[in-house]
């Protein structure tokens, strides 16, 4: 299986001695590594790579126009390259899409490897595991974080930090963070994702789950977007909150949390009704979506 994707994508960050983010200019990057990377239209799919043992072309869709994207799936493609290149046939592709409003690839598989534990699961997984601690490494994103309240706000500005999604901070710091916490992205009133602090105790918030009136804040967002009435009250409440950026939506100012019982969210909880979460939403309105950070709430 080789080295670990954390291990490859630090030797790649100390070789061109970058100390923060500012000095990763993924372009250059992908040149000096004898890459190369394109834009044009792709129909089924909003990245892909062809590769070598020793070179390669990136491809990524022309008209995805959200800069943090573009680098995730780059640094996801360079994943596959350094992870994989030495272990698979002379020339190998692979095409991926990208699940709306979430920062973490799956492929559409068109690769033939060489051994029966490069499995596409395993690949995505060390690839997305790549892309992240080349984009957000562990030392800088702990250091980023350390200390401080977690937030949709807060997560923001280390979105905006590291120059990533607001949704792959968040499932970034849900691996890293100090503070147990369930985050969780849902679409059309239903769940689409979740990532789940090791220390948060409570684990079963399947996908396809339907929010209800009991995930207050979550639930009327969905009812807004189904509305489509911009001007409607539930809308301005808490879009006028909420401000654009590379990064995603964030709120401008705290209060848009609420505190619901653990079994709103999780069946395993169902046994601890008198357990509560606090509940804080941004709402992502292109993608008919939410990105929900559940934290305990301590009374």
């Amino acid at each position: 299986m080789g080295l670990k994707p954390k291990t490859i994508a630090r030797r790649l960050l100390n070789k061109y001695c970058y100390e923060c983010p500012d000095d990763i200019n993924l372009e250059e990057l992908i040149y000096a590594e004898k890459l190369n990377l394109k834009f044009e239209p792709l129909s089924e799919c909003q990245g892909k790579i062809i590769f070598s043992k020793n070179e390669g072309i990136i491809t990524i869709d022309s008209g995805i126009k959200n800069r943090s994207r573009v680098r995730f799936i780059a640094g996801h493609e360079m994943g596959h390259f350094f992870l994989e290149r030495k272990i698979c046939k002379p020339v190998q592709s692979s095409e991926v899409k990208v699940v709306e409003g979430r920062d973490i690839v799956e492929h559409l598989d068109k690769y033939v490897s060489t051994g029966n534990l490069w499995n596409s699961r395993l690949r995505e997984l060390r690839a997305n595991q790549f892309a992240s601690e080349l984009l957000m490494p562990e030392p800088w994103f702990k250091e980023q974080v350390a200390n401080k309240r977690l937030t949709i706000t807060m997560l923001g500005e280390t979105a905006d930090y590291f120059g990533m999604s607001l949704s792959a901070t968040a499932f970034r710091y849900a691996e890293l963070g100090e503070i147990p916490c369930a985050i969780i992205f849902s679409k059309d009133g239903k769940v689409e994702w979740s990532k789940l602090h090791d220390q948060f105790p409570f684990r079963n918030c399947p996908k396809g789950k339907l929010l209800s009136d009991d995930n207050s804040k979550a639930c009327m967002l969905h009812q807004a977007f189904k509305s489509k009435r911009k001007s409607s009250a539930i809308t301005t409440q808490f879009f006028s909150h909420y401000r654009n950026s590379d990064a995603g939506l964030y709120p401008i100012e705290e209060g848009l949390s609420g505190t619901v019982s653990a079994y709103s969210w999780f069946d395993d909880a169902v046994n601890h009704w008198g357990v509560f979460l606090n509940e804080e939403n941004a709402p992502m309105r292109q993608y008919n979506s939410t990105l929900t950070v559940l934290t305990l709430w301590n009374g």
